[in-house]
């Protein structure tokens, strides 16, 4: 897995262009099927070792991640509930209404009565980074 920059336009993009990228994506790489966590799962096969592995693996990762400064853009309040904004923004049009638009007006009021009881956690998280 890798980072790649995408060049040229986005009606003709190429992974390596002479100009400067206008986006960048994570280029990965096709895993075989028989090692997919679906193939794994069959009943009885998954068992809690896997888990354990699993779990070790991400704490190492999360370990060694680097932390952003409290001064950073990453994480910051707003940024955190905004895409989840967008998607109520983008989601409502295509609902009739019907009971899908209730459903998904009750969601978004969940969703920012848990931002607002999470917002000062949410600030604490980031200042500690």
């Amino acid at each position: 897995m890798a980072v790649g920059g995408i060049s040229n336009t986005s009606q003709e993009p190429h992974w390596k262009g002479r100009v400067s990228p206008v986006e960048y994506a994570v280029k990965m790489r096709h895993f075989d099927k028989h090692g997919r966590l679906d193939r794994g799962c069959a009943p009885g096969e998954l068992k809690s070792a896997h888990l354990s592995d699993l779990a070790r693996t991400l704490v190492a990762f999360h370990a060694k991640a680097e932390i952003e400064p409290a001064a950073s853009r990453f994480d910051a309040v707003e940024q955190v509930i905004r895409p989840r904004r967008k998607n109520f923004r983008h989601l409502k049009p295509l609902l009739p209404q019907s009971d899908m638009a209730l459903r998904l007006a009750a969601l978004q009021a969940w969703t920012e009565t848990k931002f607002t009881q999470l917002k000062l956690l949410l600030e604490a998280r980031k200042q500690a980074g």
